[in-house]
């Protein structure tokens, strides 16, 4: 059974060119279904029906898993049982009729206008690192950007003049356009900062202060770091970049279908929740909340 679930897993790394990440989700889902399916002594996909891959799903929910774990795993099932239904290696797929769990969206954490402010104005503009950090703040409010999409932009991606960055994920490019203060954050940035500091960053956009690209827990220890400083510590993390941005973009009235575009989401329905969230606080709470545009 596993040499089928290495099989399937080379196929979305080479074929589909799903993110290492998210191989290694899938791994660990189909090698724990694996393991749940052979304490019943079944030890062939072919054998397995729907009513033993609702008992494992059963399982992880009286086990106490997360709402959102158990539907990655009902998708991950069902992504693995399709390819092998198509390989011929099942002659029947049970997973067609596997239902996802019913999931109670949490809302999502927004700051307001004045704390993003706050934020945006904390760095200070009179050293290296506080025109580095003033940059990536502003970029990551103006965009949405994902924290994996920003310290992984190349130099060739950033178009200054047409106030654009281009995104290249694994199907297709997103386009996502940035405001002024964004673009002259970026060019202090690179006009007197970035060249002082590359080192061995191959291109880079943003270096850390050794002139390396920056790594996850860099980002995180900016972000911390302002965090304390403007008394945001306890609730700041990179994901509420993200969710603030969308969020003070649905209270000014954005189309849904272009921020889903520029987020990158798959399912409107993900996009929907921070218009859904504005209608529940009140969108005066955040309107005119990108003057940054």
């Amino acid at each position: 059974m596993e040499s089928c679930v290495e099989d399937y897993l080379q196929y979305i790394k080479s074929a589909r060119k799903n993110s290492g990440n998210t191989v290694s989700a899938y791994r660990s889902d189909l090698t724990k279904l694996c393991g749940f399916l052979k304490k019943y002594n079944i030890c062939s996909w072919d054998r397995v029906t729907l009513t033993d891959l609702n008992s494992y799903i059963l399982s992880l929910e009286r086990d106490n898993h997360a709402p959102s774990t158990v539907s990655r795993n009902v998708s991950s099932i069902r992504s693995f049982f399709t390819w092998m239904f198509r390989m011929k290696v099942i002659n029947d797929d049970p997973s067609v009729n596997l239902k996802q769990p019913k999931t109670v969206r949490k809302s999502p954490q927004i700051l307001t206008v004045e704390e993003m402010t706050r934020l945006l104005d904390a760095p200070d503009s009179g050293t290296d690192k506080g025109i580095r950090d003033k940059a990536i703040l502003e970029l990551m409010y103006a965009t949405g950007m994902r924290v994996n999409e920003l310290i992984n932009l190349r130099m060739e991606d950033v178009n200054l003049s047409l106030k654009i960055i281009t995104l290249k994920g694994n199907e297709r490019e997103r386009i996502i356009p940035f405001g002024e203060p964004a673009r002259k954050a970026l060019s202090e940035y690179l006009n007197g900062v970035r060249d002082k500091l590359i080192h061995n960053a191959n291109g880079i956009l943003f270096t850390n202060m050794n002139g390396d690209a920056i790594s996850r827990q860099g980002f995180w220890k900016i972000i911390k770091g302002y965090g304390e400083q403007t008394g945001l510590g306890d609730v700041l993390t990179p994901q509420i970049f993200r969710h603030t941005y969308a969020a003070h973009m649905a209270a000014n009235g954005a189309d849904l279908k272009s921020l889903q575009e520029v987020l990158g989401h798959a399912d409107i329905s993900t996009t929907q929740i921070y218009s859904s969230f504005i209608h529940s606080v009140g969108s005066s709470v955040f309107e005119l909340a990108h003057p940054r545009k």
